[in-house]
């Protein structure tokens, strides 16, 4: 037989391409958190179920159906393209190759456009995988469906969609419909409903709604994200709106509110300070909502400590708005902080009359970057010597207070007409914006705050003494037992617990805002306290409507009513009557 038929198929068979292998999907996830193949060039086979290529974060989502029969690896993969470029599209099967990488926890591919293959269009695509994780599960639960197509049903909002258009969510399967920061589990089973997907949360949500969704999940930032494929539906809570505590008319009582005004800086800018400069039209929307919250909720207390005032001016302005029913003074002196901002308090004249008042400034040898003298350099920590500590002369400390304490001894008339004495100390602490969750970096000068509060009300133990503010810290932590040392009892443990939370941070409702009275103040008195949710739980959209109070800030306003005890009003200058 002559050869040559065989030799003319020769040159088909020397061009046909050569195939690379592929590795499964589930195999480079793998079974534990981090990929088996980092570092190494690996070529994968997958359906596009999540199509980001020309939008952040520039990839595209490819899942193997039936990798295999392991529950403990994930099925999909994000590839990574590092460019805005169109290359697939949802249903397409890809081939394509690159360097498996850990991105902060995430595990993907990263490729260059040109070595995506599409091998056909329009596959079906895999069914989602339900979220449905019990409380004693941990963050292993949604390693093995990282990068795949997920559901949920009926999901609660636990921190409401903010300005990075973020929204926290539960899996319904846990049974929790908020996450209070004193819970012991369900911490790793939160999630975080981005805009990043091919739609978003509309409208935003807000605490208590609910969640249908579908599409992608990632990892990023230390949370587990979501990124929709199809438009989520929302369920709103509904329920009447909030109303706030009120003293009973002509009684021995009076009552008190603390907001934090969230960053209440004037149109103008400061050359001292690294103040935000808003403008007018923002300033004084912002002025209006403060005011509407005030009066149409609070019910214009007694007095209002209020934190994170720029300056007195702008107190000014806020006692000048017209939907005030009474008149406001306003209290206020400047502080060190670097961006300008202080504490202050908003009075009745008709209620208060301020008998003497005093900034309170600690001095401390801690070398930690913080505080108004710090380098803020948690690696590389230093602070200037700007006080002494000692008494002998020489600078040997450093400021421990950015927004010193406010002492205001008042004399108060209450509702049938008896009058007495008392201080307010109104305080704004450290927050834990330098700690990490490997070191609280703040703790040790958050401690000496409360221990240097502390001394200053019980230095004034002959009258009654509130602390009042943002302290920046929940019931028994360390700073707040501390209070407790000096005699300071905190109201807001008398609150329910499922209304005990003044803001929420990526999902975790919890109280910063505190009321801390001592003996003299609780002796005999009763004492009715509000947290009056009218921020925490909202959508950060709500901001820029001037005509309605919610999220005037982000954290919501304590609240409270004092009854004097039946025999005595509580302030000194009114005691038992002579038989």
């Amino acid at each position: 037989m002559k050869p040559w038929p065989f030799l003319c198929l020769l040159p088909l068979i020397l061009h046909i391409p050569r195939t690379t292998a592929s590795t499964p999907i589930c195999a480079v996830q793998g079974s534990g958190q981090t990929s088996p193949y980092v570092g190494q060039s690996v070529t994968i086979e997958g359906i596009v179920t999540a199509d980001f290529d020309q939008r952040p974060p520039k990839g595209f989502a490819l899942q193997q159906i039936d990798c295999d029969s392991d529950p403990a690896t994930s099925d999909g993969v994000f590839v990574s393209l590092g460019t805005s470029q169109d290359v697939v599209q949802r249903g397409d099967r890809v081939r394509v190759t690159g360097t498996v990488e850990e991105y902060y926890g995430l595990t993907r591919l990263r490729a260059d456009p040109s070595d995506a293959t599409i091998l056909s269009q329009g596959n079906t695509l895999p069914v989602p995988v339900p979220l449905s994780p019990a409380l004693d599960d941990d963050k292993t639960y949604y390693e093995s469906s990282e990068g795949m197509l997920v559901s949920l049903a009926q999901a609660p909002v636990i921190g409401p969609t903010d300005s990075r258009s973020e929204t926290w969510l539960l899996p319904a399967s846990l049974g929790l419909p908020r996450l209070f920061w004193d819970d012991a589990q369900g911490y790793d089973a939160r999630l975080v409903l981005d805009s990043r997907g091919n739609f978003a949360l509309s409208p935003e949500g807000r605490v208590g709604d609910r969640v249908d969704f579908e599409g992608l999940l990632t990892f990023e930032g230390g949370a587990y994200h979501l990124q929709a494929t199809s438009a989520p539906l929302l369920y709103p809570a509904g329920g009447a709106p909030p109303s706030g505590l009120r003293p009973p008319p002509g009684a021995a009582a009076f009552s008190f509110a603390s907001l934090n005004l969230e960053n209440l800086f004037d149109p103008y800018d400061d050359p001292a300070t690294e103040d935000s400069v808003p403008s007018s039209a923002e300033f004084h929307r912002r002025l209006e909502k403060h005011a509407r919250l005030m009066h149409d909720i609070l019910g214009e207390p007694a007095f209002i400590a209020v934190q994170e005032a720029e300056n007195a001016e702008v107190l000014e302005w806020l006692a000048a708005r017209p939907e005030w029913e009474h008149v406001y003074h306003w209290l206020l002196v400047e502080g060190p902080d670097r961006r300008g901002i202080d504490v202050g308090l908003l009075y009745r004249p008709d209620l208060v009359t301020i008998l003497g008042y005093t900034q309170e400034q600690g001095c401390t040898t801690l070398q930690d970057g913080l505080g108004p003298d710090g380098n803020l350099d948690m690696a590389h920590p230093a602070n200037a010597l700007t006080c002494d500590t000692d008494g002998d002369g020489s600078l040997d400390g450093n400021r421990l207070f950015s927004r010193p304490p406010l002492a205001i001894h008042l004399r108060l008339t209450l509702g049938d007409g008896s009058q007495g004495e008392m201080w307010v100390i109104v305080s704004h602490w450290k927050s834990k914006t330098q700690d990490t969750t490997e070191t609280a970096y703040t703790l040790p000068r958050r401690l000496e705050q409360a221990q240097f509060t502390g001394a200053l009300a019980a230095a004034r133990a002959d009258f009654p003494v509130l602390v009042l503010g943002d302290l920046n810290d929940t019931p028994n932590s360390a700073p707040l037992e501390a209070l407790r040392i000096y005699g300071l009892f905190d109201a807001v443990e008398t609150i329910p617990h499922a209304k005990r939370y003044t803001y929420i941070h990526e999902g975790i409702s919890q109280p910063l805002d505190h009321a801390c009275g001592n003996a003299a103040f609780w002796n005999g008195a009763v004492l009715q306290m509000q947290a009056v949710h009218v921020d925490a739980d909202m959508p950060e959209i709500f901001q820029a409507q001037a005509d309605s109070y919610y999220r005037a800030s982000d954290h919501d306003p304590l609240l409270g009513v004092y009854l004097a005890a039946p025999w005595h009003v509580f302030l000194p200058v009114v005691g038992r009557e002579e038989r």
